[in-house]
């Protein structure tokens, strides 16, 4: 007997960039199914991942929109960008003819187009919501008149469950947890500088500007000048934000890394003392679990489905310098260390979601 094959749509994950597209990836490991994994083409090379599935990369415009340029440049950026989604959809249609698809599975509202044609197709049609596409359209009508073929919605945060519901039902949104491979990350038990790490693409969402606001009133302090804060990422803001640094007069303290591979990340989890979280949404953010992980202290802006996960950890409210100034200050005196069982944030149990909604008849 055939198995059930998907068509998922997402990023996939890379060495460069080991997060990106991280969960979906996980989910080619569902038992009984096998998984066509359509993602935009990238010149990296690919992490190993284990399952059952068939990568299938296409052309696709990934340029970051641009922050900053005249009209006439964000248009030709934005025509360039539909231009390369209609071909991008194409292709995902014909492979949900090509490879016989039974179930179409996207990760992100961009890709509606092939959903949309999997749901004219009479297959099973999914989605799940990972962050920023959902503050994106939860307001969008177009989405809400859209939203209605898909056969269940997925949602890695709490926070989104209302508002989901209140467009495709509350019987049709399922929480879901993001993983992580304990195997992975670990913590090496050694000395540990006094350094503050932060890990993140360099984007408006992150709020590293408000964290370095943050430590650099911190570091006034002559008892905690010893303290140096590292960023570990790259993206649009890298040369703002270094200016700002410079103009605070405290490059000696802040380091922005650029990316980093798993491996390194992981050496870096484990040599600093506290991880730091500033962003201003997020949905779930698996950096946290790959801190914890690694054992370092959490300080955290108060997004997504942080409060539900960590309810002990140390929170700021987003866009707040002050808070964040705190709660640094508490984390460096008090040494906090959160009780928490990881192993409830496996990846056999997130694909154990999966599995039970794609088996239902």
């Amino acid at each position: 007997m055939k198995a059930d094959t998907i068509l998922r749509v997402s990023t996939f994950p890379t060495i460069d960039k080991p997060g990106m597209g991280l969960h979906p990836s996980q989910l080619c490991g569902i038992d009984n199914f096998h998984t066509v994994f359509l993602t935009p083409k990238e010149s990296s090379q690919r992490l190993k991942v284990s399952g059952s599935f068939e990568l299938c990369d296409f052309d696709f415009l990934l340029d970051a929109r641009p922050i900053k340029g005249y009209f006439f440049t964000k248009a030709v950026f934005h025509m360039k960008r539909t231009f390369s989604l209609i071909k991008f959809s194409l292709y995902g249609i014909g492979l949900i003819f090509s490879e016989r698809i039974d179930i179409v599975h996207i990760h992100s509202p961009m890709h509606i187009i092939i959903a949309f044609a999997g749901f004219v197709l009479n297959k099973k049609v999914y989605i799940t919501f990972h962050g920023t596409d959902f503050h994106r359209i939860k307001s969008s009508i177009l989405y809400k008149m859209i939203g209605r073929i898909f056969t269940k919605v997925f949602a890695i945060s709490p926070d989104m469950i209302e508002s989901l519901s209140e467009i495709h039902g509350g019987d049709n949104v399922i929480l879901v947890n993001n993983g992580i491979d304990l195997n992975v990350y670990k913590n090496y038990h050694i000395n540990r500088k006094k350094q503050i790490i932060a890990v993140g693409e360099l984007k408006i969402e992150k709020g590293f500007e408000y964290l370095i606001e943050a430590f650099s009133n911190l570091i006034k302090n002559d008892a905690i000048q010893n303290y140096s804060l590292i960023i570990v990422g790259d993206g649009l803001l890298k040369e703002s934000l270094q200016e700002r640094i410079n103009s605070l007069n405290i490059s000696n303290f802040i380091h922005l890394l650029g990316r980093k591979n798993r491996d390194d990340l992981i050496d870096l989890y484990n040599q600093s003392e506290i991880f730091a979280l500033s962003s201003i949404s997020e949905g779930f953010p698996k950096v946290l679990l790959e801190a914890i992980s690694c054992g370092c202290n959490i300080v955290s802006t108060d997004v997504g489905a942080v409060h539900s996960v960590l309810p002990n950890a140390i929170l700021a409210r987003p866009k707040k310098v002050q808070d964040l100034e705190v709660a640094l200050k508490k984390c460096i005196n008090f040494n906090c260390k959160l009780d928490i069982d990881l192993n409830k944030f496996s990846w056999e149990g997130v694909r154990a979601t999966y599995y039970e909604e794609y088996t239902r008849s």
